[in-house]
């Protein structure tokens, strides 16, 4: 995180890149977990453990190891128990500018780890913090009725021009240019993992391709696409 936050203020980056040095070994470490995690072989791996517990685990689970042989693998790839924290606290370092006031987002974000604390489902809430980031930052979504007939009923899509929604009759012929609008995001219902997933997706166009490159084209926190990596394995 210090190499992580010089590197974002432009000191020590053209000498050292530290961030970047670590978020590729990190990288590359994790493929190779991904790799063994998904073989059948036998005896049965540890990493492969791993996997499944954070596969069948949710987000908010507490993990406890004995601290013989399973302590560092626990350790090193249960990566559920602090990913949403990161992502979070990711985004807000790359957004806010300093002693810039957002009493909306501050009560959003302490509300958000709150739930995280306190434990039960907090995914969702993390949904809902990432779109109340983009209202707060003035990328807002418009999810309240079609931009094309007006209506209410049936919006299935989101326009990844205007960040309205459009129903799939109005989209016709469009419907493949257009971003998938899971029903989560609109209250119907409870919201399954895979809906969550293709909510953070739609909610991360936004982040990365409207909000990011008006604060000077760089890309989003390699956090927050861990965690939603994370979220994706445990949904399929």
């Amino acid at each position: 995180m210090v190499n992580a936050e010089l590197d974002r203020r432009d000191h020590g980056a053209s000498t050292f890149g530290g961030a970047a040095a670590v978020a590729d070994i990190k990288r590359r470490k994790f493929e190779i977990f991904d790799r063994i995690a998904a073989e059948d072989s036998r005896p049965v791996r540890p990493e492969r453990v791993i996997a499944a517990l954070m596969k069948v685990l949710p987000p908010d689970a507490t993990v406890v190891s004995d601290p013989g042989t399973s302590c560092p693998y626990a350790s090193a790839y249960y990566r559920q128990a602090l990913a949403g924290l990161n992502a979070a606290t990711a985004l807000l370092r790359f957004t806010l500018p300093e002693r810039e006031a957002h009493d909306a987002l501050f009560m959003a974000s302490e509300a958000l780890f709150d739930a995280m604390a306190e434990g039960g489902d907090w995914v969702p809430t993390y949904l809902r913090w990432e779109l109340g980031l983009l209202e707060e930052m003035g990328y807002g979504l418009d999810l309240s009725r079609c931009a094309v007939t007006g209506s209410r009923d049936d919006l299935a899509y989101v326009s990844p021009r205007s960040g309205r929604a459009v129903s799939r009759q109005g989209a016709g012929e469009w419907a493949p240019r257009l971003l998938p609008l899971p029903l989560c995001l609109l209250g119907q219902g409870p919201a399954s993992l895979g809906e969550i997933v293709q909510g953070l997706r739609l909610t991360g166009f936004f982040l990365g391709e409207r909000m990011a490159p008006d604060l000077g084209d760089r890309p989003l926190p390699e956090a927050r696409q861990r965690f939603v990596d994370l979220l994706g394995r445990s949904a399929r």
